[in-house]
């Protein structure tokens, strides 16, 4: 089984969202890294709507912005959540993200370079420590059940309910009481 960041995060639907539960409970740079990336991924496929981007794009200024709208689980943690990132990065991103809200038609790659850095922070120390949370044995259940092969013995009563051109319809049927 492969266990990278991009396998499990990025091409796994229910690794990223057991990746995302890991942050949220575990540490609010974390979740709040995730939000962002998950906020970047939204404004880069968005690309028929110019207005949702134009919001997506305050949004994530918001994010970065000092004071912003975090969202924050800890009302005593000041410190910004992006404290990794270089300043240089950040002040690119709120310049970037505050002419997205004036272009005409505002581009999708925007904040590659930031998303770059935020992924990368993602994929080291957090995801380590996911590796050693429920959340992965989790995935790991998750993927031992996708890998049995699924039979007549599977499901409590199995009848066939008619036979066709392309093969047998089959149900899973629970007597009533």
């Amino acid at each position: 089984m492969i266990c990278s960041y991009s396998y499990i995060v990025e091409k796994q639907p229910i690794g990223k969202l057991l990746f995302h539960d890991f942050c949220e409970a575990t540490n609010n740079q974390y979740y709040q890294s995730c939000v962002f990336l998950n906020k970047v991924e939204e404004y880069e496929t968005s690309d028929d709507d110019v207005q949702c981007r134009r919001k997506l794009a305050r949004a994530i200024a918001g994010l970065l912005a000092p004071g912003g709208d975090t969202p924050s689980s800890s009302q005593h943690d000041h410190s910004p959540w992006c404290s990794f990132l270089p300043e240089n990065v950040v002040n690119s991103v709120l310049a970037a993200a505050d002419s997205a809200t004036h272009d005409q038609e505002p581009r999708s790659d925007l904040f590659a370079e930031a998303y770059k850095l935020v992924r990368a922070y993602l994929a080291d120390q957090p995801f380590k420590q996911f590796l050693d949370s429920i959340q992965f044995y989790r995935y790991l259940q998750w993927k031992w059940l996708e890998k049995r092969p699924v039979d007549k013995h599977t499901f409590r009563l199995y009848r066939v309910l008619g036979k066709g051109g392309f093969g047998e319809v089959c149900a899973c049927q629970v007597s009533a009481m």
